[in-house]
């Protein structure tokens, strides 16, 4: 056989061996979801956190109205665009609760560690009208609620429960809230 028809022949087989590799991945990534919802507990949530003032929240005190929640820490990628996200959704439904839960510890060893001074002054100096949080148990909260990744955002119905299922890694694209509004009218 001549070399072209070897390469030709070659060529074909390799071709064939990569279509069907991306055909067999293509299954497996099609059934796969990047990141899979926390299925909605139905019980009320318990939480007791702190705010950088001196002040606590706590779920007593944040019942009879919706409450949108934003998991994140200190040099997240995504957190500058989650708080504009954030703030929108405050902006749409001024007469909701929306806060700002920081899930990294308040040990100053942490790597994601931020002080109280330093959360009232990015507040102090941001335009953002909703409140940041710290759980003072680092991130129990979180791990309570079953989720995995940061950012993740939570929807509270008047009750104290969960309005439904957990968004985690959230689009910095998408308009947040569009995609709560569902979720926060019902729950109205």
């Amino acid at each position: 056989m001549t070399s072209h028809l070897i390469r030709n022949r070659f060529t074909r087989f390799l071709a064939s061996g990569l279509f069907s590799l991306g055909l067999g991945l293509t299954g497996v990534l099609a059934h796969t979801p990047a990141v899979e919802p926390v299925p909605p507990i139905q019980k009320q949530v318990d939480f007791s956190l702190q705010s950088p003032q001196g002040g606590t929240v706590t779920t007593a005190q944040v019942q009879g109205k919706i409450t949108v929640m934003l998991f994140g820490a200190k040099g997240l990628p995504l957190m500058r665009e989650s708080l504009q996200q954030l703030q929108r959704v405050s902006d749409r439904y001024p007469e909701i609760n929306v806060y700002v839960v920081v899930t990294n510890s308040n040990q100053p060893k942490d790597a994601n560690f931020v002080s109280d001074e330093d959360l009232r002054s990015m507040m102090e100096t941001s335009r953002f009208h909703f409140s940041v949080l710290r759980d003072p148990n680092g991130d129990l909260l979180f791990k309570k609620l079953g989720l995995r990744v940061l950012p993740s955002l939570i929807v509270l119905n008047r009750k104290g429960e969960l309005a439904a299922a957990a968004r985690e890694g959230l689009d910095p694209n998408a308009n947040l809230a569009s995609q709560l509004s569902w979720e926060i009218e019902k729950s109205q």
